[in-house]
Parts: structure tokens; sequence; C-alpha cells
């Protein structure tokens, strides 16, 4: 360990002059201003069905979400900045994105210092060229969801870890205590990375590290996850409840293609993020096996970080077979360590570093905008049914794929009267998701509209709101019942001798069918 503090002290103990840190900070500044206009092109996008739900739940008064969150399943600290978000900036989609986009950006300067102390300037200009222009971090930094901000979370955890365990840097415990009770409040895949990063941390210790330091790392250990374990057990009874009544019914149970796609989608999207890992992964072998003055350091921090990217992956793998809940959008929790732990491997190959980050600089430059206004046509199938005076005072709009309502609702507005499959819904902020499968199972379109029928008036609009059916994915258990409940609602209203078909809204015809849904409208006789 003398040896390693030695090489790794000039780069902390200089003093640059103050014109080379001005240089730098103009330089850092400059990359964020880049990423932020990379990361923009999309930002005026229509929602979609996550997003609507995101919004629907931070319009809740602040102390009552944490108990709505009983209906989604989900952790609370990103609706908390939400409402918090909303009240200081509005609820339209640029307002509320710039939550995603700032925790976004912040990964660049945070992965900068935080790679800076583990293994000097190199480090920190990759790993911050990397948080820059990462596809993942651009996609999602344009969506109202807390993903970005699950990124930065774990890249302060997996950081922080890395440099109390492997350089005996105790005063960034409480940060990795933040970041990991952070994770965990901002996504239930958080969990995962936790569990990994206490096992990644265990072998570490007692396998790489030195013989003198393990009983102190021991003390660290129980100290950093007591204190997460402390700070998150107040949230363990909801979570109980949670896994009790809600689950992931949409999701599928995933394939051994999935388990590969969870080491390789924290590097990038498709083809891209193989080639990073790749490279990442010989460079890492690379330098375990030279031996380099120097290098020590860099192996123990890219075998922790490594070991937290596998085990997440593969324990959310595992668990996803138990209880799916497989979602690659929940990756978000090993996009952090993935960029940290290409910086600093590709920082101790510079040649092989410098033509990685060229080519990752030409592909990663190419704006994801088409990608992202793919997610939803909600917004503008709303505008057309204002243009027929469709969603009018009285007039019924009516789900068959229950959790987009929250996302109609804030598009079509507070007039009309709100249904799904389950029949009327008075709070269309939030889809309850408590024994859901079971309870569409039950919800018999003929009979729910029976029900709802008398409470329509002559001469109003009765909106059908149908999810354009992709087969490719529809194939969940929950999904695919919605498929066939929004083709049994459509042969019931159109079976109504007392409703007139008044016609479909938007018509495809031949063009491709985008991501949404499409309106067919009827009035009463």
């Amino acid at each position: 360990m003398t040896e390693e503090v030695a090489v790794h002290e000039p780069h902390r103990g200089s003093h640059p002059r103050p014109v080379v840190w001005a240089l730098g900070l103009a330089s850092l500044i400059g990359l964020c201003v880049a990423s932020v206009l990379l990361r923009t092109q999309a930002f005026d996008t229509s929602y979609w069905i996550d997003e609507g739900i995101a919004t629907g739940i931070a319009r809740y008064p602040l102390s009552e979400i944490p108990s709505v969150l009983l209906l989604d399943g989900s952790p609370p600290l990103y609706y908390l900045l939400l409402h918090i978000w909303e009240d200081w900036f509005g609820t339209g989609e640029a307002a509320t994105r710039s939550l995603s986009l700032l925790a976004a950006t912040l990964t660049i300067p945070v992965a900068f210092l935080f790679a800076w102390r583990i293994a000097g300037a190199r480090a920190a200009w990759v790993s911050a060229l990397l948080a820059a222009g990462h596809p993942f971090l651009t996609y999602y930094a344009q969506e109202t969801r807390m993903y970005a901000l699950v990124s930065l979370l774990a890249l302060i955890m997996a950081g922080s870890l890395v440099l109390v365990f492997t350089q005996r840097q105790r005063r960034f415990i409480p940060l990795a205590i933040i970041g990991a009770a952070g994770i965990m409040y901002s996504h239930n895949w958080g969990l995962f990375a936790v569990a990994a990063s206490f096992v990644a941390a265990l072998i570490v210790v007692f396998t790489v590290g030195e013989r003198e330091e393990r009983r102190a790392s021991v003390i660290d250990g129980v100290i950093i996850y007591g204190a997460i374990g402390v700070l998150y057990l107040p949230w363990v009874p909801s979570l109980l409840k949670q896994a009790s009544s809600t689950g992931a019914p949409w999701s599928m149970v995933p394939g051994f293609g999935d388990l590969f796609s969870a080491v390789v989608v924290p590097f990038g999207y498709e083809w891209i993020g193989v080639v990073l890992a790749a490279i990442t992964a010989a460079a890492a072998l690379v330098i375990a096996r030279r031996k380099r003055p120097g290098d020590a350091p860099t192996v123990r921090a890219a075998l922790l970080l490594a070991l937290i990217i596998v085990g997440t992956g593969v324990l959310a793998w595992v668990i996803s077979h138990v209880s799916p809940a497989w979602s690659l959008r929940y990756l978000a929790v090993s996009v952090g360590p993935a960029i940290l732990l290409s910086g600093l491997v590709l920082a101790r190959i510079p040649t092989v570093g410098a033509a990685v980050l060229c080519l990752l600089a030409l592909l990663w430059a190419q704006p994801l905008e088409e990608r992202v206004r793919q997610k939803s046509n909600v917004a503008q199938v709303a505008a057309l049914a204002a243009q027929i005076d469709a969603n009018g005072p009285g007039d019924v709009v009516i789900s068959p794929h229950p959790e987009q309502l929250p996302v109609i609702s804030h598009y079509m507005g507070p007039e009309p009267r709100y249904a799904t499959s389950l029949g009327w819904q008075q709070d269309t902020r939030v889809f309850d998701w408590r024994h859901a499968m079971d309870r569409l199972k039950a919800a018999d379109p003929d009979v729910v509209w029976s029900q709802m029928r008398p409470e329509v008036e002559s001469g109003q609009d009765v909106v059908l709101a149908v999810p354009i059916l992709r087969s490719a994915q529809w194939r969940a258990p929950w999904t695919w019942l919605v498929r066939r409940r929004a083709l049994q609602w459509q042969q019931t209203l159109d079976a109504d001798p007392g409703l007139i078909r008044l016609g479909e809204l938007p018509r495809y015809g031949d063009r491709p069918l985008p991501r949404g849904l499409r309106l067919i409208v009827y009035r009463k006789r």
C-alpha cells in the first residue's frame, strides 16, 4: 500500500497554476454545456405512460405522496423532488424534464471528481467525457422519470465505496451512505445495487486488500451498511405492503439474453455498449497482468466496480424469475459504476483510450431525438379530440389500457369523465396496481359498460382510447389481457344500438404505427 500511495500522491499534493485551474474549469463547464445541448433535442416531446403517472403522483400534497405510492409500488424520493420541482418550475414537459437533465448533467463533474481522487487527471477527463455523451443518460435526461437521478446516485455510491475500500479514504463514508440510501429510496432496483456492492466490497477486501487493512475495512463496512439499513428502515413497512399487493405483471420473465444485456446496457445501448464493455474488460485484464507500478489501485477499483455491475444484473435477473420485474431501463442503477469503470481503465491505456473516446464521440454525438420522440402520440391525439369537441363537459373517455389514464387525462383536461376497463375513475392522477391482474380479469366489458351506460346522456360523446397494439410487445400477462380487453371494449360499444360510431382518429392507413393510442368516437343517440 505504501508504494501505491507514493504513486498517487504527486497529483493530489501538486498545486497547478491558477490559469491551469481556470482552463480546466472552463473546459469542464464547456463539456457540460455541450452535453445539455445534446440532451435537449426532444425536450418538448409529449409524455408517455410512465411520465403521465410520475407527474400525476407529484401533484398530490407532499405529505400524501408516500401513502399514494402504496398503490404504485415505487419508493418516494424522486416523486417528492418532482413535487417541489413542479412548484418551482411548472408542470410542462420541459419544466419537469429539467430535473432529469440536471441529474444527468451533474454526473459529469461528479464522475470527474471521483475519478480524479481515485486515479488522477487523465482518468477524470475520460470519465467526464463518457458521462457527457453516454446514450442512456442522453435518453433519460429527456424523460420525467427517476432514471437519471438513479444513475447519479449510483455513481456517488460506487465512487465513494472505491475510495473507502481500496484507498482507505474514510471521509467518503458519509457520501457512500447517502448515495446508497438515495438510490434505494429512488428505485427498488437500488436494493440489488446496494446488495451487490456489499458482496463486492467483501470480495475486494478479503481477496485483494492488504491483511493489515482488513480489520479497518470491516469496521468501515459495518458503519456504512449499518447506517444504510437504519436510513432505509422507515420505508420497509411500505415496501412489504407494496410487495404483497403490487407487482409488475407487464414484465416478462427474463431470458439468458437479458442476463447478457444486464452487463452490457450500462455501458451504452445496443452494439456500442457491447464494444465499450468488451474493450473495458480487455483493457482491465491487460492492466491486471502487466503489474506495472501504479496499476494496483486501478485493478482494485476496477474489480470492485465490475463486481457491482455484474452482481446487480445477476441478482435482478434471479429475483425476476421469482417475481417478474425486469426492464432494461432499470439498469440505470449500474450506469454510474460503468462510466467510472471505463474511465479508470481506459485512462491507464492512453492510446487505446484515446481511440475509443474518438469513436464514441462520433457515435454518441448523434442525437437520439427521433427515438425519444417516438415515446407516445397521446398529446397529438388529445389535440385532435379537442378539435372535434370530443373531450367536453359530460363526454366520457374510456381507456381499456388502465395505466394510460394519467397521461390521457393530463392532455385531455379535467372536463370529460374518465373510466378504464375497471369502471369509472374519480382520481386520474395514479393507477392502482394493487391486485390489478385479478381485478382486470374480473372486469367483463359488457358488465362494466352496462353499469356505466345509464350515466351517459343523449348527445354526449363516448371516446374509446384504444392502445395501438404491437404483437411483439404485448405478450406479458398484463399486456396480453389489456390487448384482449381493448378488442372486447370495441366490440361492446360497436354492438350497442344506442351508440352511433362517428369514426376513428387519427387514421394511419399504410403509414408506420406510432406508440400510443387511437380514439374511436361514439355518440349516444
